[in-house]
């Protein structure tokens, strides 16, 4: 502090010394003198101030005016005090070198201070304030302390306006600050704080001694607010971090100086108080401030020298959570991880790596906040810091998987582990180690069940990386993973399956040496096959086939049979069949051991069964193709073929039925009996029946087809083909003159099948018929009598058949009234023909009703014929014995009378039936009835037809 009065004291005592060079006597002109200037520190030699001193001392000697001496005095101590200070410039000497001035000073004081300065009426060169600091600055320079402090004191109470004031107090609080009183110095230094700005050199250092002092006494909320003062007048205005390192490296070596020595003692405050919770608490007193990061990062550093490193680090970590968003927070945690390892805190360095990641990672919102990237020092730390959160990540997973330690919780470690992998690859997409860390990234995800995912990056180190390390094993792992999730997905989910053939497909191309690729692409041509991706599945097939070096024999077997039955479901049925014959030729000799013979592999038997299936669709092809006789040719061969086959029974009953179409009728025979004899057992045998009966049909052996269809009715359990086959049966027997057996067969079916109505009618009709061939005339009348009761109206035949019954019933009676002959006595007889005619009239009338032209003109024709039967007969009766010649003539007479009216039915009813030609109806009741009426009306009815002759000649 002594130097800053020596350069101050130098200052004075050169201005001191050019004043008195220039100046003459006070009020002889000195006004007139030019203005003083202070010369340069060269100027002043010792020995041309020596010379001044003495000149001024022999103008003292003589000079009588009291204000003349006054102003020679004051310029001989001024002239002294320069000259002490610069001999105490040019020496090392600690002897005292100011009792010249020190003695001056004090004279003068001593005559101020008695008053004769007013005495006299005398102005002083300058204020006596000046005097005091000169006395106490050469008390300073001199050592005797507490003399310049008076003396201080002394110019502080008697001049507060002073311009020494400030720094008189100044002085006055380092000497207070030194000897420990740091109550009164912060006091002395606080008075000086509003000259700030007036006096900067005093205010300021004022701002920091008041600090210190203030912390000297423990006071360190107040140091605190006192250094953020100081600092704020050495950075701000900056408003930022950015720009307060800017301001903090534009500073001079001195106040960078001051500046750290303030975050120091902040620092340390701030260490003796809460740590980071009083920087918050500062900041509620006095507002944020950009130099906040400072004292953060000091009050660490502090930390770190007291080996505090849990608090060192907690202070960084402090300001990140105070700060999220910060250019400086990245930083801080990196310092706070470098400070927990620098302590051996390894689980607490890994959960502040990991927070680093999830709060600065290249993705995060930290930096897409900010819209731009981070620096090298960021990145690189992510680089570090990823691969060893997901290694021990993924390593602690693997031991809970070991242990068994919880299927949930080891799940959660491995997607854990998953996260940092994943941000690596993320984040870094072009380095070297993205294959690797993305291969163990789809590890951690298939480990915890995320297997979509995990298949993704599987296949991106295989197909995309191409990873010469990695990529063979990844390509394997998404085979195999894509078929996990296709078997947990279900055949109905296309999505997963189409993944599993691209990923397959894709090894197969990729890793073609590989000797896994095989087992691949068989697998994919059985999955494409159990879906129904036929082509797929054979061509996947066959370019296992053709694989060289060749593939394994059960892979072969494999896929020969993949490609029948890919080739068969396809309609490749040549194809197909040579496949399967391929199959069978590649049969390992056991079943077992083969993984290709487990579940899904038909036997021998059902290969067999393919093969003939095969042949059988390639003779439908030929159907189709309308090449019937060749289809016939491939469905024989195949019994011979591949005798015990379904197929086999199949084709021997295609080919009888395919030969029957082509009406080869002996040859379809044979393959029909062939059939029967050979297949006993097949469901097909109800069918043999019905097909030899038409093949006895057409070959007309209508007693062997008709024993056919009875055994047909006999087997069958269809009621429907039961009733066909026993009529078909009916009349074949008819048609092959077996009679009993028609007979036995229309029997059964009338009774038996009441329904169709129509066959049941047509049965009853053809006993009728039957038993008119036997002359059985009461059995023949009761099937008449059945169509004749079991006739229901609406249906044509049925009305016809009924007509025909009843007609064939009415020539029974019209039989019995006709053999009724009327003789003597008349009356008996008369009643017994009329009882018989009304029987046979109501018989003829009966048909009417049925309305059937056939039977109606039969039945017209028979009533006209009945009433002129009766006419005719009673005409030829007997006449009674013993008439004479006119009473006879009047019995006649009589006769006629009661025959007329009978004979004039007859006419009207033969002539309704000769009527019935104007509806175009002309058969043979029609003709018979024009011939009895031209017999019974010759004159009307019996012209002959009478042809003219048309003469076509021209006139």
């Amino acid at each position: 502090m002594s130097r800053v009065f020596r350069s101050l004291g130098l200052v004075s005592a050169l201005a001191l010394m050019a004043g008195c060079v220039s100046s003459g006597n006070r009020h002889g002109g000195l006004e007139a003198l030019p203005e003083a200037r202070l010369p340069g520190p060269e100027a002043l030699t010792p020995e041309s101030a020596e010379r001044i001193a003495q000149r001024y001392e022999r103008a003292l000697a003589v000079a009588q005016d009291p204000a003349l001496q006054l102003d020679i005095r004051w310029r001989l101590a001024d002239l002294a005090m320069a000259r002490s200070e610069a001999a105490l410039a040019r020496s090392d000497s600690a002897e005292p070198q100011f009792d010249e001035p020190i003695e001056r000073y004090r004279a003068l004081l001593s005559d101020y201070r008695e008053g004769r300065w007013a005495e006299d009426g005398i102005e002083p060169p300058a204020s006596p304030d000046h005097l005091y600091y000169q006395l106490a600055k050469a008390y300073a320079l001199d050592g005797r302390m507490e003399e310049a402090d008076r003396t201080l004191v002394a110019l502080a109470e008697q001049f507060p306006e002073s311009r020494y004031y400030a720094e008189a107090q100044f002085r006055r609080a380092e000497r207070a600050f030194s000897q420990g009183d740091y109550a009164a110095s912060e006091a002395l230094y606080r008075e000086l704080l509003p000259d700030v700005g007036a006096v900067p050199e005093f205010g300021q250092n004022a701002l920091y001694m008041r600090a210190w002092a203030q912390f000297k006494q423990g006071d360190y909320p107040e140091a605190l607010v006192s250094f953020a003062g100081v600092l704020d007048h050495l950075l701000l205005p900056a408003d930022d971090a950015a720009q307060l390192d800017r301001a903090w490296a534009q500073l001079s070596g001195a106040q960078a100086e001051v500046a750290g020595d303030a975050l120091r003692a902040m620092a340390l405050s701030f260490a003796y108080l809460e740590g980071p919770d009083s920087i918050g608490e500062l900041e509620r007193r006095i507002g944020a401030r950009p130099y906040e990061h400072r004292l953060y990062q000091r009050l660490a550093e502090t930390y770190r020298e007291q080996e505090r490193v849990r608090d060192a680090a907690d202070t960084y970590g402090r300001y990140v959570a105070e700060n999220p968003d910060s250019d400086l927070a990245p930083g801080f945690t990196l310092a706070q991880i470098d400070t927990y390892r620098e302590g051996r805190y390894p689980t607490l360095v890994r959960s502040t790596q990991q927070e680093f990641v999830r709060r600065y990672g290249l993705l995060s919102a930290y930096w897409f906040k900010r819209g731009g990237q981070p620096g090298s020092l960021v990145e690189e730390s992510l680089r570090e810091f990823l691969p060893v959160l997901a290694n021990f990540q993924h390593a602690r997973a693997q031991r809970l998987a070991d242990q068994g330690d919880g299927e949930e919780r080891t799940r959660q470690a491995f997607a854990h582990a998953a996260t940092w992998y994943r941000e690596f690859v993320a984040s870094f997409p072009d380095d070297p180690a993205v294959p690797e860390q993305r291969f163990l990234l789809a590890e951690a995800l298939n480990a915890a069940g995320q297997w979509p995912e995990a298949l993704d990056h599987y296949r991106r180190v295989a197909f995309d990386h191409q990873d010469p390390e990695y990529g063979r094993e990844a390509g394997y792992a998404a085979v195999l993973l894509a078929d996990e999730l296709e078997r947990r997905a279900g055949l109905e989910t296309d999505q997963w399956w189409a993944r599993r053939l691209e990923v397959g497909q894709q090894f197969a191309d990729q890793y073609a040496d590989d000797p896994r690729a095989t087992g691949v692409l068989g697998h994919l041509a059985r999955g494409q096959l159990e879906r129904g991706e036929l082509n797929s599945a054979a061509a996947l097939a066959q370019r296992l086939l053709d694989w060289q070096p060749p593939a394994s024999p059960d892979e072969q077997f494999s896929a020969w049979l993949v490609l029948g039955h890919s080739q068969f479901d396809l309609g490749q049925f040549a194809a197909a069949e040579r496949a399967y014959w391929q199959v069978l030729e590649r049969w390992p000799e056991t079943d077992e051991g083969s993984a290709e013979m487990m579940a899904g592999t038909p036997s021998r038997a059902e290969v067999r069964e393919r093969i003939a299936a095969s042949m059988y669709q390639r003779a439908r092809q030929r159907l189709d193709a309308d090449d019937v006789s060749g289809a016939v040719a491939l469905l024989a061969e195949i019994p011979q073929t591949l005798p015990n086959t379904d197929v086999a029974a199949q084709a021997q009953f295609d080919t009888a039925h395919y030969l029957m179409q082509l009406e080869r009728w002996p040859e379809a025979q044979q393959a029909l009996e062939t059939f029967r004899a050979a297949y006993p057992d097949s469901p097909l045998q109800a069918q043999i029946p019905v097909r030899l009966a038409r093949v006895y049909q057409a070959r007309e052996n209508w007693l062997a087809a008709a024993a056919e269809l009875r055994r047909v009715e006999q087997i069958s359990d269809d009621p429907e083909l039961q009733r066909e086959s026993l009529y078909l049966a009916a009349e074949l027997y008819q048609r092959a003159g077996e009679r009993s057996e028609a007979i036995d067969a229309f029997r059964r079916y009338a009774h038996n099948y009441p329904q169709p109505a129509a066959d049941r009618r047509e049965a009853e009709y053809q006993m009728t018929e039957l038993y008119r061939q036997t002359g059985e005339a009461d059995k023949r009348a009761f099937w008449l009598r059945r169509l004749v009761d079991g006739h229901q109206s609406g249906d044509g035949r049925s009305n016809y058949l009924a007509a025909f019954a009843a007609s064939e019933l009415a020539e029974s009676s019209f039989n019995a009234f006709s053999q009724i002959k009327l003789r003597l006595p008349l009356g008996p007889s008369l009643e017994r023909k009329q009882a018989a005619l009304e029987r046979a009239l109501a018989d003829q009338e009966a048909i009417l009703d049925y309305g059937v032209a056939e039977f109606s003109t039969r039945a017209s024709h028979r009533m006209a014929a009945i009433y002129h039967q009766l006419g005719r007969d009673l005409m030829d009766s007997e006449r009674p014995e013993g008439l004479g010649v006119l009473e006879l003539e009047q019995y006649d007479i009589l006769l006629e009378e009661q025959a007329y009216p009978f004979e004039e039915k007859a006419i009207e009813l033969y002539e309704i039936n000769a009527r019935r030609t104007q509806r175009g109806v002309y058969d043979q009741w029609v003709r018979e009835s024009f011939e009895a009426l031209a017999q019974i009306l010759p004159a009307r009815y019996g012209k002959e037809e009478q042809v003219a002759e048309v003469s076509r000649g021209i006139y």
